[in-house]
């Protein structure tokens, strides 16, 4: 009897080791590749029994390893309270420092817990599938206003206030009863269309029930419908979320439409996971890049700054932040420039070459006294520049080397040939940078993060024909790196692939729409007088390099050639705009230096949002292009050539400019045509 126990105890004991040591987890490796099996720990490497067989991986190999969806589930739900209430408490420190690091602490939290449903969104199904999307969708909103209250306290002391309720209700928009029959009339012919398999058609019809009812909930889900049997995913999928949106808000839904959620909740499941996941990555790199701009403006790296801010403009043009820090730091670096000295190239050079010997005996304040004058005489004399960053740095004020050497660093950018010495000299700036450059590593890691990340999605959306998610994606890539060649190659592969777009302002003329009562359109504002052109009006510089951006009006047009890497150069009209206008602008692109960044633009807003254009999107060179801005008095209107570019921006303080980058363009034709 007792070596029977002692047999069962025995077994027992094996099976306890055999269950701590074979886990059926789910495996994610640094490549991106997902596994779930039972999993073997063998010293260096793991043994995953999958479904399709037995794999073997180094350790270095896995990134994370994550239990059943249940564990997963509960941990997240753990942290998302503890983050919340941590948050919640925030708001009640006075100190801001203190306020926060407890926000600090709450988005590392967050964040943790984002990059686990990150990994895991579409590894499971069902309910546990649904619930982690769920999560993820709180994780990011929760994140978001995190973020929010931190980015409030660069300019407040005092902790966050919560705005007063309005004392009355805004007042709903009221829409015509002749339009909201004539909205359904449509609608009702519009699904009788869809049953008949004529997509086109039924498209058309009930793009006139929401031109006519933009509230009509119901009639947004068809035309989903429409451009899905068109495969339009991407039109398809912006109408079904227009749908949700709308059909989120009412109290009481009837059951059709609760069944009509359901269906279009189903239809957009794999997009709006793919859509949340690249929108988590874009929403760590602004909340990244907006936090090194404020470091750099306190740093005073006014440069770097601009880079940094800069990027955030281009994925994001209307970030307030963004706009706020780079209106600041163009003031500091007009401060910098002196205009008061005239140029005298030879009594430059006998400074530059005194500051030589003093640095080479040692005597870097001397030194730095001589270079300094040598500039005052000669502002863009980048061998002075380098010896100042080189003078600064031996002194150890690496704030004043780091502006130098970034200084000669966008001079470089402007060669297209450099020679040795300036190659010698750029490699031992590199060098200098490794050593103290703190800003712009972390402005590389960010950035790195972002494109790795980006990537990975890239292929994932490739992988389940989300074509469209796959380009949007790349060209974000190709704007934090427009040298990123795999972007550049799946975007050139997606666009000769791709379908041309029909979109919701467009109509099949060949299939005209049958006779019905069309929703009442209204009626286009008219001239009022004569058009004023602008090129004769004044116009400002706006950007903190002048010297590697040329613009100049000359012969009743506009001409720009812009030689700085990367870098957005604004050209602004200083007029008055009125309440309704149109703007005209015609141009013509000469040379293009880089296929993969925005090339031309027109500011609509301030003097820092801009509407722009790849090379690719406009006219081969020699051709004349026209953008069209149409301002109803609060809402533009954008057209490329007759294309409708965006439309429905909201505008609260409207400007004229002109934006190029990396290119040489004249612009023929700016004029201004005020409407009633």
């Amino acid at each position: 009897m007792r070596k029977t126990l002692i047999s069962i105890f025995s077994t027992a004991l094996f099976f306890c080791i055999l269950i701590t040591t074979i886990l059926s987890e789910v495996v994610i490796l640094r490549d991106g590749n997902k596994y779930i099996g039972n999993l073997t720990d063998n010293g260096d490497t793991y043994q995953i029994n999958t479904p399709d067989g037995v794999m073997t991986v180094k350790k270095d190999r896995v990134k994370s390893i994550y239990q059943d969806a249940a564990t997963v589930i509960k941990q997240n739900n753990e942290i998302l309270a503890e983050a919340q209430k941590l948050i919640a408490g925030a708001n009640k420190i006075p100190d801001p420092k203190e306020r926060n690091a407890t926000l600090d602490k709450s988005i590392e939290m967050l964040m943790k817990c984002q990059g686990v449903c990150f990994d895991v969104l579409e590894i499971f199904s069902g309910r546990d599938g649904e619930a982690i999307a769920g999560q993820f969708k709180d994780i990011n909103g929760t994140l978001k206003h995190a973020r929010f209250l931190k980015v409030l306290d660069t300019d407040l002391n005092v902790p966050p206030t919560v705005e007063p309720l309005p004392t009355t209700k805004p007042q709903a928009k009221t829409i015509n009863p002749k339009d909201i029959e004539a909205a359904k009339e449509s609608y009702e012919l519009g699904i009788l269309l869809l049953e008949g398999k004529q997509y086109e058609k039924a498209r058309d019809i009930l793009l006139r029930a929401i031109s006519a009812n933009p509230d009509f909930a119901e009639a947004y889900v068809r035309i989903g419908e429409a451009y899905a049997m068109l495969k339009d995913d991407e039109l398809a999928y912006t109408n079904y979320c227009k749908f949700l949106e709308i059909a989120g808000k009412v109290s009481v839904p009837s059951k059709e439409l609760v069944k009509l959620q359901e269906d279009a909740l189903r239809k957009t499941e794999k997009f709006r996971l793919l859509s949340n996941k690249i929108s988590a990555l874009t929403d760590n790199l602004i909340f990244d890049l907006i936090c090194l701009g404020d470091i750099c403006l306190d740093d005073n790296d006014y440069i770097l700054g601009d880079d940094v801010l800069s990027l955030v403009l281009k994925i994001e043009n209307n970030n307030s932040e963004a706009q706020k820090g780079l209106k600041r730091i163009k003031e500091e670096l007009k401060k910098e420039v002196k205009t008061d000295v005239p140029e005298d190239a030879n009594l430059s050079d006998v400074y530059y070459q005194a500051g030589v010997l003093q640095a080479e005996k040692g005597k870097y304040d001397e030194a730095i006294e001589k270079f300094n004058k040598a500039l005052s005489y000669h502002r863009a004399y980048p061998n002075a520049l380098f010896k100042l960053g080189e003078c600064y740095e031996k002194l150890n004020d690496s704030r004043k080397a780091l502006k130098n050497y970034r200084l000669w660093l966008k001079y470089f950018e402007t060669l297209s040939s450099p020679s040795k010495e300036e190659n010698d000299i750029m490699a031992s700036i590199s060098r200098a940078l490794d050593r103290i450059d703190n800003n712009g590593k972390q402005f590389n890691k960010s950035k790195g993060d972002f494109i790795s990340g980006s990537w990975l999605m890239v292929n994932e959306c490739l992988n389940k024909r989300c074509n469209w998610l796959a380009s949007s994606t790349a060209k974000q890539i190709l704007n934090v790196d427009p040298a990123h060649k795999n972007a550049q190659q799946a975007l050139d592969k997606l666009n000769k692939n791709t379908p041309p777009v029909i979109s919701n302002n467009n109509t099949n003329s060949e299939n005209p729409a049958p006779d019905t009562k069309p929703a009442p359109k209204p009626t286009p504002p008219s001239a009022k007088v004569k058009a004023q052109d602008l090129i004769k009006g004044k116009w400002e510089l706006k950007g903190g390099y002048p010297l590697y951006q040329k613009w100049r009006v000359s012969n009743g047009r506009i001409e720009c050639d812009l030689r700085l890497a990367d870098a957005v150069s604004i050209f602004m009209w200083s007029g008055t705009l009125p309440e309704k206008y149109t703007l005209t602008v015609k141009f013509i692109i000469d040379k293009v230096r880089s296929s993969s960044t925005d090339h031309v633009g027109v500011v609509y807003q301030g003097e820092e949002t801009y509407i722009s254009f790849t090379g690719s999107d406009c006219k081969g060179a020699g051709a004349i292009n026209t953008i069209i801005l149409t301002n109803d008095g609060g809402n533009l209107k954008v057209t490329l050539n007759g294309k409708v570019a965006r439309e429905n921006i909201a505008v609260s303080s409207p400007s004229v400019g002109l934006m190029a980058r990396n290119s040489a363009i004249a612009f023929t034709t700016v004029s201004l045509l005020e409407m009633e």
